[in-house]
């Protein structure tokens, strides 16, 4: 009777456990949270420290492509003076777009056994352009209509083996990039100076996306 009744467990158990197999739609949306602790302002020979951090919303659309749309917030570590009376630039923020692309180069099959599932990691190299508008910059007359810039890196996607839910409904990617402005953030002329200020930032970034999944067997 004892052995009918451990055969039934674990054949239950079985059918249950067969019976979960997720996988994802092409549904899904994420956040982004990044920080850019190594980050210049330079103007002719006048460079300038800076130390920024953004977040924003991405998305999947096909595998290796992430477009997103963010906020950044930038500190400098001393101001720009425009007009010694009026106007004074000690931070600026930006409304950011950008086109990630996530190109995968290594993957490493020995996994990290952690529970019950196998965790593993894929090294990509991540690249794409930018654009980047300058907020509240009226009384700066910046003439500049937004920098267009590139970045470059390295990403890290971590996955497991396991086909639960838990497993399937969310990516986690990791990335350290290098950023480059090719127009100008902030454009304007004092006493009759054209000055042009364009940026250039070391970066951290956390990509967190939410994918929606359904049950493989049903």
């Amino acid at each position: 009777m004892k052995t009918f009744i451990f055969l039934t467990v674990i054949i239950f158990y079985k059918i249950n456990c067969h019976s979960q197999y997720y996988e994802r739609s092409k549904k899904n949306i994420g956040v982004y949270f990044s920080a850019n602790p190594f980050g210049q302002v330079a103007q002719q020979n006048d460079n300038l420290n800076t130390f920024s951090f953004s977040a924003g919303v991405v998305k999947k659309v096909i595998p290796g492509v992430y477009p997103s749309i963010g906020y950044s917030y930038s500190k400098l570590n001393q101001p720009i003076n425009f007009n010694r009376n009026t106007a004074q630039l000690n931070s600026f923020q930006t409304l950011d777009a950008s086109l990630l692309l996530d190109k995968k180069l290594i993957k490493f099959n020995r996994g990290l056994r952690l529970t019950s599932s196998c965790h593993y990691f894929v090294l990509g190299l991540i690249f794409g352009p930018e654009y980047h508008y300058l907020l509240g910059s009226r009384k700066l007359n910046n003439s500049s209509n937004g920098e267009i810039a590139a970045q470059v890196g390295f990403s890290i996607y971590h996955y497991t083996s396991s086909h639960t839910r838990k497993s399937k409904n969310k990516t986690r990617q990791y990335d350290v990039f290098f950023r480059k402005g090719y127009t100008p953030i902030l454009s304007t002329t004092i006493t009759g100076i054209k000055e042009e200020y364009f940026r250039q930032e070391i970066g951290i970034r956390v990509r967190l996306i939410h994918h929606k999944v359904y049950n493989f067997l049903q």
